[in-house]
């Protein structure tokens, strides 16, 4: 048979420890996943605010289907795009403090449509940071002698490429928060040196909006009273936010372009109406209770405070926290016990993460306890100081 190159590259996956499979789970609601008729505390999950499951929330998704049924039938720029959507880009610009927001289906497909629009028309360089979301990489591999990867968050190294590099137009590429790490962008160092070498700026605030500043409108606008037309924000919904979904928020010239040139924006399904209005709704009550962002905040602190000092943490301030474990076996071992212990935590392995960097990757959520956190880091200093704790 052919195509038995697909058995073989699976089986070196497999033999290298970084195989992957999907588990089946349910009710992701208040904090908890059942799974394998097992209720297990989650600490896995996107779900930062607790929204998921939220009353007001369903509310509006019921009266969107009701209003404008299931699925949007087509793409924004035939019959796709309705009041919701054109509420909530409105709502999300007021927000950001940007000119206008493009609504896409996915933060993977807003992040890879837009690199692949700029960097197709070939005017410019962008240079990224080396620890950037895959999608965000995702077309430097086929535009590479456009491209370039500075060192993480070394504010130096980005100041001589810039300086070397001679192209008219460029655009610095970071992540609000980083999802592996746990760690921030210096929006404002960045920033100033985009200034000072006549660059723009793109902020990959997945992880950021909803949990950064004091109604959660991300990294930028923590930053910056008036978010500058040269800064591009790129927000996720399925996170902070509990429905689906993403936007980019920029300038009226910029989204004209991804309009006329973004394929992913062109030829994609728009999102429903449905979650669109969903997606409303949650950025009022996002905007609202600043009490579960605070609680984050206190949950974070307890947790590393109730870890042991031998065990090496990411240089995280948000609530995604990273644990070293050693091995890529050592890492799996660690996470299926914490399981057995009522515990699900995400083992992060290579290629997500560099060789030799493999971890536990904690993920906080406000609708956490005091006794969820104690349980967890109880639980893996126990495992860490017994068997698992790498050299």
């Amino acid at each position: 048979m052919k195509f038995d190159f697909l058995s073989k590259q699976v089986q070196r996956k497999r033999d290298k420890g970084h195989y992957r499979q999907v588990k089946l789970h349910s009710d992701q609601t208040s904090g908890k996943v059942d799974s394998d008729r097992h209720a297990l505390v989650n600490f896995a999950s996107n779900d930062y605010l607790g929204l998921n499951g939220h009353p007001q929330i369903i509310e509006a998704y019921q009266q969107g289907l009701q209003q404008y049924g299931s699925s949007s039938s087509s793409s924004p720029l035939i019959t796709g795009y309705s009041q919701a959507h054109q509420y909530l880009e409105r709502q999300l610009s007021e927000w950001l403090g940007a000119e206008r927001c493009l609504l896409f289906s996915s933060g993977f497909s807003a992040n890879s449509g837009l690199f692949q629009a700029l960097l197709k028309s070939g005017q410019l360089t962008i240079l990224f940071d080396r620890l950037s979301h895959a999608s965000m990489l995702n077309q430097m591999f086929h535009f590479a002698k456009h491209c370039q990867r500075f060192h993480h968050n070394d504010y130096l190294d980005l100041n001589q490429r810039l300086q070397r590099t001679t192209a008219d137009n460029k655009l610095v590429a970071v992540e609000g928060v980083y999802s592996m790490d746990g760690d921030r962008a210096d929006v404002s160092a960045c920033y100033a040196l985009c200034k000072q070498h006549d660059a723009a700026l793109y902020i990959d605030d997945a992880h950021g909006i909803g949990v950064i500043g004091e109604q959660g409108q991300g990294s930028a606008g923590q930053v910056f009273t008036n978010v500058p037309a040269d800064v591009t924000q790129m927000v996720t919904f399925g996170k902070a936010l509990a429905t689906s979904g993403a936007a980019i928020a920029g300038s009226q010239q910029l989204i004209e372009y991804l309009t006329n040139y973004c394929g992913e924006y062109i030829f994609s399904t728009a999102m429903s109406a449905a979650n669109a209005a969903a997606t409303s709704r949650s950025i009022d009550i996002c905007q609202q209770q600043n009490w579960r962002r605070e609680k984050l905040q206190e949950l974070r602190q307890m947790f590393l405070e109730q870890l042991s000092a031998d065990i090496k943490t990411t240089d995280s301030n948000s609530p995604v926290i990273g644990i070293f474990t050693g091995s890529e076996e050592n890492t799996l071992a660690v996470a299926e016990t914490l399981r057995s212990q009522g515990y699900i935590v995400s083992a992060i392995r290579p290629p997500t993460v560099e060789p030799g960097k493999s971890r536990l990757r904690v993920t906080l959520s406000a609708n956490h306890n005091p006794k969820d956190i104690s349980g967890l880091a109880t639980c893996i200093n126990q495992v860490m100081e017994k068997e698992w704790l790498p050299c």
